[in-house]
């Protein structure tokens, strides 16, 4: 993947570099994706559910999945939702292993272009299932497990759903830490008419985020 500028800036942003040092860190980025091409071997799983919410429960095919705000709030309009997963593969986490030791910062950069192109390729795998909508049907922003009040346990149900263990590869530790770690689960609403896409700090649920206490943002303003 050649990156472009706005995934650099995202990688940036993800390093905790300050916007007006994002010039003089460029480079680093650049070389971080460069450097963690090679060990991508990208595979990316997503299926389609019938939603339903009930106060602040979610079920997913008439199955629990977990009680919600953010979630209800999310999916008020909709009737489906898409649960997906994507990853690198574990050469990936190997590789900023191996970089860790020979030093922090180019590691650094590393993870944060890698959870970067992860991200990505969430990205990709929703335009696949905007592809497969019916008339009539739309998208609601992407949520994944671990912010707002969506546990990160709700990951083990999402992988098991997909059957991600036997399609990609990717499983849970003891701990329930994704493996390979630079991997990414997300559910996405399908409503029956337009949904809200546009990022913004005054629709969040987090409002105690590092990017906040920064006097930042974790989007890009102008999207």
């Amino acid at each position: 993947m050649e990156p472009t500028r706005r995934q650099i800036e995202e990688a940036l942003r993800s390093m905790r570099v300050p916007r007006d040092g994002y010039e003089a860190m460029r480079e680093s980025a650049e070389r971080g994706f460069a450097k963690i091409a090679p060990a991508v071997r990208a595979r990316t799983v997503w299926r389609r559910f019938s939603l339903t919410v009930s106060g602040r429960e979610i079920r997913l095919d008439g199955e629990v999945l977990c009680a919600s705000d953010s979630l209800a709030r999310l999916f008020a309009d909709c009737h489906a939702c898409a649960a997906l997963a994507v990853t690198l593969g574990p050469e990936v986490d190997r590789l900023i292993q191996l970089v860790s030791r020979a030093g922090m910062a180019e590691a650094v950069a590393c993870d944060a272009c890698a959870s970067v192109w992860a991200d990505s390729l969430c990205d990709g795998v929703e335009r696949g299932i905007e592809g497969k909508l019916a008339k009539g049907e739309f998208l609601t922003l992407r949520f994944s497990p671990g912010y707002g009040d969506v546990p990160m346990s709700v990951t083990a149900d999402l992988l098991r759903l997909l059957d991600a263990g036997r399609l990609i590869g990717l499983t849970l530790s003891r701990k329930g830490m994704m493996i390979p770690v630079k991997s990414v689960t997300a559910l996405i609403g399908i409503a029956g008419r337009p949904q809200p896409r546009r990022r913004s700090c005054a629709d969040c649920v987090m409002k105690d985020c590092q990017y906040r206490k920064d006097g930042g943002v974790c989007h890009e303003e102008d999207q």
